[in-house]
């Protein structure tokens, strides 16, 4: 039983794992690999901000934490050791981070393409907003339960809306 709950926290860490490339703080080839917070992890933060308190020293643990390997070096030419020393990071270096595992990077890239996918249907929409559909319109899951589900039944699921959208643009036209 020990085993068991311990392989599944195992797995679940990996899950949550992201790699993002970080050439803008550290030069071509850099990057990072985080676990990103769980919602109870950030809840706290949202709560102290929404108080008006100061979230930093908050954040700061979950960046010294969460920064499982990378490839940045110092002024200095050598490698930043881990776990994160926080004061040894630039200001940008150290809002990329908070950033990346707050969420907010990319955001509006993302919300941009949305936008113009459903306004012009020209464009495929996000891949992070055909998950969202998934999980609320067609499968009623968290993202981690639909990332459980056979790829070719997504696959197929993905390509029947697709078919329904067209068909809809279709009709939509036809009584203009």
């Amino acid at each position: 039983m020990i085993l068991r709950r311990k392989r599944r926290k195992v797995e679940t860490l990996k899950r949550r794992q992201r790699r993002f490339e970080t050439p803008g703080v550290q030069g071509d080839g850099s990057y990072v690999i985080l676990i990103l917070p769980t919602v109870g992890e950030v809840q706290p933060i949202v709560e102290l901000a929404a108080a008006g308190h100061d979230t930093f020293e908050a954040k700061r643990a979950i960046v010294t934490s969460h920064v499982m390997k990378w490839n940045w070096v110092g002024d200095d030419g050598r490698p930043l050791p881990l776990p994160v020393d926080v004061d040894s990071l630039t200001t940008d270096e150290y809002e990329l981070l908070v950033d990346l595992l707050f969420g907010s990077f990319g955001h509006k890239e993302i919300c941009d393409q949305l936008l113009e996918a459903l306004h012009t249907g020209g464009k495929p929409a996000p891949l992070k907003y055909i998950r969202l559909q998934l999980c609320r319109d067609v499968y009623h899951c968290s993202q981690t339960e639909l990332e459980e589900q056979p790829w070719t039944t997504v696959m197929l699921d993905i390509r029947m809306i697709g078919v329904e959208n067209k068909v809809r643009r279709f009709k939509r036209k036809m009584r203009k």
